[in-house]
């Protein structure tokens, strides 16, 4: 019996942290909110809504990953969107939860073989 390999640890923060766009609400101006928008940590359990950056710091803590994982995982997302600074880009009024989504997939497909 053959084993599958395993994903890169940035792949799996990449696909980690759309799954948690797809759960969650988009945030803006801050990492995380709670449901009154207050700003709150990215592991805390009250937060409802993540920007880009906010969610792979989630996926680092749920994943138990490392900081070194998590700036490669942020290096894909800003060539996925052609940007180096993720938050103005999320934060742009007109951004949407779905362009968020289809950016961190662009990221982690990019991730495979791209190495």
């Amino acid at each position: 019996m053959s084993k599958e390999p395993k994903l890169p640890a940035d792949t799996r923060l990449l696909i980690y942290a759309m799954g948690v766009f797809q759960k969650y609400d988009l945030a803006k101006g801050w990492l995380a909110k709670d449901r009154n928008g207050l700003n709150v940590c990215t592991y805390n359990k009250r937060a409802v809504s993540f920007c880009a950056v906010g969610a792979l710091c989630r996926a680092v803590s749920d994943l138990g990953l490392t900081a070194a994982d998590k700036h490669k995982a942020i290096a894909r997302f800003a060539k996925a969107i052609s940007r180096s600074i993720i938050p103005e880009w999320n934060d742009r009024p007109r951004r949407t939860k779905a362009e968020v989504i289809a950016a961190f997939k662009k990221a982690a497909l990019s991730t495979v073989g791209d190495k």
